[in-house]
């Protein structure tokens, strides 16, 4: 996908993407309940940015099919501690489970996007963790509302799509949602 965008984006290819590889992998794999989709989170790096770490989920619809990437994005800093079993493997939050938690992994995706409508105002984001990047989304959509002052209205909604929720524990007890 990323050479596809890259040559529309450039069809003379002046600036071609150069290809990476990724290195230094992090493996969290869980063990997951009986008849649920397998899935699991890689760390890593690439080659031209070995001290940038991403964060890939896997996932595959079990029976031998295919592993498919279903989230990429790049971390600000590492994940935290994870929590692990006696085997080593990551533990899963399920996400309904908001005992001990500031919220159930399930609703922090409309959390998120509450925020990215509505900013610190909305009730819904309350206790969210906010990422500098979303800060910039909401700090750019009130730069555009005053851009905006002469027209009678401006209206910007982010909607939640229906995409599964995976969520990890951490080693302090917390969680680490996952959404795409």
């Amino acid at each position: 996908a990323v050479y596809r965008i890259g040559h529309k984006l450039d069809p003379d290819n002046d600036d071609p993407i150069q290809p990476y590889q990724w290195v230094d992998p992090q493996f969290h794999i869980p063990v997951l309940p009986e008849g649920s989709s397998p899935w699991f989170v890689a760390e890593v790096s690439t080659d031209s940015s070995p001290d940038e770490r991403d964060i890939v989920l896997f996932t595959s619809k079990g029976g031998g099919k295919p592993w498919k990437m279903a989230l990429y994005a790049r971390l600000d800093e590492p994940l935290p501690e994870l929590a692990t079993d006696a085997d080593g493997n990551v533990i899963v939050v399920s996400p309904d489970e908001a005992i001990g938690l500031r919220a159930a992994p399930g609703d922090v995706a409309s959390a998120h996007a509450a925020y990215l409508t509505s900013g610190e105002d909305s009730p819904e984001a309350a206790g969210l963790d906010t990422h500098e990047m979303s800060q910039q989304i909401v700090e750019n959509a009130g730069q555009l509302q005053q851009s905006f002052a002469e027209a009678d209205s401006l209206e910007r909604d982010v909607k939640v799509t229906d995409h599964p929720v995976r969520a990890l524990q951490t080693a302090d007890g917390g969680a680490v949602a996952f959404y795409a």
